[in-house]
């Protein structure tokens, strides 16, 4: 309903504005319409779409899932549902805040200072090539 012009497309394009309070503790996942246009079903002609996506998310969130784990369900999940590879590019980004995460990692640092939850910048890349890629061909 809010959506604009695809980005990119339009070098002078506006997009409408939306103030949201999100509380204290919040999630937010973005992602390419490569995700949302795969099939509902392997064989199936009908999209996934948005509201299947938000339906397939929330039922993840119900099982507890969250952060990566989250991503890499719904993706394997959107997969599966499509019969195999999709067709069109994939990202997917989760943002979100977890004061009590944030309480529990500030108690176990070693030393005082601002916590991240990326990893740190010496941390060996092949960590991240172990697991399943997050994005399509």
């Amino acid at each position: 309903e809010d959506g604009g012009p695809a980005l990119g497309l339009l070098p002078r394009a506006r997009w409408p504005r939306r103030q949201v309070e999100l509380g204290a503790e919040w999630s937010l996942m973005m992602y390419t319409d490569g995700l949302i246009e795969g099939r509902a079903g392997a064989g199936s002609s009908q999209r996934l779409g948005q509201d299947g996506m938000v339906a397939m998310v929330n039922s993840r969130l119900e099982q507890g899932l969250a952060g990566e784990e989250l991503l890499e369900a719904a993706v394997a999940e959107v997969r599966e549902r499509h019969g195999g590879e999709l067709t069109d590019d994939v990202a997917v980004l989760l943002l979100g805040r977890d004061p009590e995460r944030i309480r529990r990692r500030g108690r176990s640092a070693s030393r005082p200072g601002p916590v991240s939850a990326a990893p740190p910048a010496t941390a060996p890349a092949a960590a991240s090539v172990q697991r399943p890629p997050l994005y399509g061909p």
